[in-house]
């Protein structure tokens, strides 16, 4: 395989995966406001500040998991030896981040039912 697919992939991978950790990290910590454009962006998580802050905080594990699984998804992806392969890596890579991110803005939607 070229080494330059499995490296463009890898890099890829790891901008998304410090992309998505810095916006979960920025809105959990208040970093970030409430928008429309980055994030987790729901009629409900977008309500308010505290709102948003709160579903965040209780996502974040999730977001977390999701950055690692992109940083793992992205070495198998180099160090695959067919193109297909890392081509297949990666997009279930991809996949499985973002269902991850799903279940993580379920369970901020979960707490923000139970605390309010």
């Amino acid at each position: 395989m070229n080494l330059l697919y499995g490296l463009l992939l890898l890099l890829l991978l790891l901008v998304a995966a410090l992309t998505v950790g810095a916006v979960g990290h920025g809105a959990a910590h208040g970093m970030l406001r409430r928008n429309r454009f980055a994030g987790i962006r729901t009629r409900r998580a977008l309500a308010d500040d505290e709102t948003w802050k709160l579903v965040y905080q209780s996502a974040q594990p999730w977001i977390i998991a999701s950055c690692l699984a992109m940083g793992l998804g992205g070495m198998v992806a180099f160090g695959a030896r067919d193109h297909s392969v890392a081509g297949t890596a990666a997009v279930v890579t991809v996949l499985f981040s973002i269902a991850l991110i799903v279940a993580g803005a379920a369970v901020g939607h979960q707490e923000l039912r139970r605390s309010r």
